[in-house]
């Protein structure tokens, strides 16, 4: 097992990467901490959780590292847009070792495991000492620097959510808390594994394809090893837990958490039930009996559709609506074309058993 060890950190000047470098409240109060979005790509859903991170936390350097393409959204918005490429090459040497144990794309799962090293690369560029890392699928409702007091997360150096459910074996980091020390120890445990232990992931692999076990060997699961093997040497907060009555979602259409929550249905899925008061969103825990206010939600794989609704600016209302009939639009087609599907079906059956008939 390795042991947690404090890692000394060299000191430069930023890479120029233009507007990120000027920020005001980044220069002089080290006591906010700047929030990462990692998106490469264009995604209809990206404009709506920047600007929604930006309405809950005005005062707060939220960086953007992105692409050509995606960094017009951030025009108009008190977001830094920065090229990722430049950070990218810290990651080269994984790209080298990492094997695939994943249902998903090679690239795909990849990428999702050696976006920390370019985040590594990018606090040591920037000087961050702390940084909050958040899916672009994520709805923010709270300032997080205050988040980071309520839950006081100065006394950590990592913060994540561990599913749950023990047996899963997975710990989501959709939206992460990260020290210096902790996401450097995470990184050296990444190359230990993908070195040293490779007929560990391998039998780990087998054990988790017999039981269908999420994607496998995802990052993930890599997190929920270092979680299981680091609990005890860093200090690792779960932000899963409910807390003063507030809870960071896990997943909005959470499959396997979704019974303690109201839901409701939608055409291909079930999302939790939200009622808005006072401006905040709420969820009805049956299991507590009582509502919940939530901080964040996280739209994951299908929910991504319906995240245009849960924007809390006065600013997009045209844009939002033009996204719902767009989204209506979708679910009938692909209603459309599952019915197709079932009357070719019922078709091919009707033919074997025309078939079957005249041999009789």
């Amino acid at each position: 097992m390795l042991e947690a060890k404090k890692i000394p950190y060299r000191s430069v000047n930023p890479i120029d990467s233009g507007k990120a470098l000027t920020h005001p409240i980044l220069a002089t109060n080290k006591s906010v901490i700047p929030v990462i979005f990692i998106h490469k790509g264009y995604s209809p859903y990206l404009e709506y959780t920047l600007r929604q991170v930006q309405l809950s936390n005005p005062q707060t350097p939220i960086f953007l590292f992105g692409d050509d393409s995606n960094r017009d959204l951030t025009a108009s918005l008190n977001v830094n847009h920065v090229d990722i490429a430049q950070f990218e090459r810290t990651a080269f040497p994984f790209e080298k070792i990492y094997k695939h144990f994943s249902h998903k794309g090679h690239d795909f799962e990849m990428y999702c495991i050696k976006r920390y090293y370019v985040v590594q690369e990018i606090m040591r560029e920037f000087d961050f000492d702390n940084v909050f890392i958040c899916d672009s699928d994520l709805m923010i409702y709270c300032n997080l620097t205050e988040e980071a007091k309520r839950l006081n997360l100065d006394g950590y150096n990592v913060a994540f959510h561990v599913h749950p459910a023990e047996w899963f074996g997975e710990v989501v980091a959709h939206s992460s808390y990260w020290t210096r020390q902790g996401l450097d120890q995470l990184c050296m445990y990444i190359t230990e594994l993908y070195t040293n232990q490779l007929p560990r992931l391998e039998r780990d692999y087998l054990d988790r394809l017999s039981r269908s076990m999420g994607t496998l060997i995802s990052d993930n699961y890599i997190l929920y090893r270092f979680y299981q093997e680091f609990k005890d040497q860093l200090s690792i907060l779960d932000l899963t837990p409910i807390r003063d009555g507030i809870a960071l979602d896990l997943i909005m259409n959470d499959w396997l958490m979704g019974t303690n929550y109201e839901m409701v249905e939608d055409i291909w899925f079930s999302i939790k039930k939200v009622y808005k008061e006072n401006g905040a969103f709420y969820c009805f825990d049956k299991a507590k009996k009582q509502k919940i206010k939530f901080h964040t939600f996280h739209f994951n794989d299908s929910s991504k559709g319906v995240l245009h609704r849960y924007y809390q600016g006065n600013d997009l209302k045209s844009r939002q609506l033009k996204d719902e009939i767009r989204y209506k639009r979708q679910q009938i087609k692909k209603m459309l074309r599952l019915r197709t599907r079932i009357n070719m079906l019922k078709e091919t059956l009707g033919k074997f058993r025309r078939k079957d008939l005249v041999i009789s």
